[in-house]
């Protein structure tokens, strides 16, 4: 009979044993997806803000261009009324010329 309780217990601490080691690995398991899933998530949060430093340096760019366009266009509506001025000048003076003779 002492030796049926012995063998019991020793089942009984085997089952323990490998119930806690199921556990162990189940849990262990668990933190490992988890780490994935952190990793993952950061790898992606990366990228997205990788992605949005470029379309803010790309929106930075246009909007000097932008400005340099303006500038230039400025500069060109000046020069188009100094021409436009000019030509009107000659004319007049052209047709003075014309009606005096």
């Amino acid at each position: 009979m002492g030796n049926s309780i012995l063998q019991l217990d020793i089942t009984a601490v085997i089952g323990v044993l490998f119930g806690l080691s199921g556990l162990i690995i189940g849990w262990l398991g668990v933190f490992r997806s988890r780490k994935n899933d952190i990793e993952k998530t950061v790898e992606f949060n990366t990228r997205i803000e990788t992605k949005l430093e470029t379309i803010h340096s790309d929106v930075i760019d246009m909007k000097q261009e932008h400005k340099a366009t303006d500038c230039t266009l400025q500069d060109h509506e000046a020069r188009i009324s100094v021409l436009e001025n000019d030509s009107k000048r000659y004319d007049a003076n052209l047709g003075k010329l014309l009606n005096s003779r």
